[in-house]
């Protein structure tokens, strides 16, 4: 170890340092919307759900714990489910009001192609984004 003054630098031997100081998955995201979407509340409203359904679909229907785990074929599954809900994944109603819904009830329908195409776009900046910071070892998109 080398004293600088007063920091302590430690050798790194060859491994690079994640540039995210991130101890889970949900702070990673939190910076990851705070860097990439801060300047319109309108994106960051949109990315936070775009991420939060991936955290659900994930953790409910692959039973994953990080986004480490992820593997391409999870989110080839993910883009089915999107455009081929279960029922379990719809919203219901009752006469205008919403009853207590399951944490999977993300979705009022299919997405069409093109709001899948939208998810695609996000997930895989995040999935960049947390890649290029050395938070995730790679991009599974």
């Amino acid at each position: 170890m080398v004293v600088v003054s007063g920091l302590s630098v430690l050798p790194t031997a060859g491994q690079p340092q994640p540039a995210l100081a991130s101890q889970n998955d949900l702070q990673a995201i939190a910076t990851w919307l705070e860097v990439k979407a801060s300047r319109s509340p309108r994106t960051r409203e949109n990315y936070q759900r775009e991420a939060h359904r991936l955290l659900v679909f994930l953790q409910q229907e692959m039973h994953l714990n990080a986004l480490a785990e992820v593997r391409v074929e999870h989110l080839q599954l993910y883009w089915r489910l999107l455009a081929d809900p279960p029922p379990h994944w719809l919203m219901q109603s009752s006469r205008g009001e919403e009853r207590r819904q399951e944490p999977t009830r993300l979705l009022r329908h299919a997405l069409s192609a093109r709001s899948i195409d939208y998810t695609r776009t996000v997930v895989h900046g995040l999935f960049e984004y947390l890649h290029r910071t050395q938070y995730l070892a790679f991009n599974p998109v």
